[in-house]
């Protein structure tokens, strides 16, 4: 049960970043209210679009990762924060990579883009690894046998 909890601790966190970049565009460039319906049901309907992408992405790429660190004894915050920045950047850098789209040429201002958005992600990443450090299990008997691989 802690690894559910885990999972979704760490699906949380690019969820609430991915509304709050939301929120903030919609309140700058759409000049909306703050009690707007329409701002809100976007930022709600981002959240929850997010969050079952990064659910399922924990699951399939995050879960295998924790079981890797943990069987090796890197269950420290450092090896949690690089692995997580690392894992959080994958999907970024492959639906955002600049030279993916021929008829675009490529710019300082592209690749700069390009770079902010892999380090925000990075920065999600590695929180959402703490997250879910802090939640999963640490000892083998609250592991569920079908993560542990021995």
């Amino acid at each position: 049960m802690k690894l559910v909890f885990a999972i979704l601790a760490a699906a949380s966190v690019p969820s609430l970043m991915m509304s709050a970049f939301v929120l903030l565009d919609r309140l700058t460039n759409l000049s909306l209210s703050i009690t707007d319906s329409y701002m809100w049901f976007g930022v709600f309907v981002t959240f929850i679009l997010c969050l079952i992408f990064t659910a399922g992405y924990v699951s399939l790429v995050g879960v295998p990762a924790y079981a890797f660190l943990r069987r090796f004894g890197y269950f420290n915050w450092q090896p949690f924060a690089i692995a997580g920045a690392f894992l959080g950047t994958i999907p970024a850098a492959v639906m955002t990579w600049p030279l993916k789209y021929p008829h675009f040429t490529p710019s300082a201002a592209r690749w700069m883009e390009f770079t902010i958005g892999i380090v925000l992600c990075a920065v999600g990443g590695a929180v959402a690894a703490q997250a879910f450090r802090l939640i999963a299990p640490k000892k083998s008997h609250d592991i569920p046998p079908a993560v542990i691989s021995e």
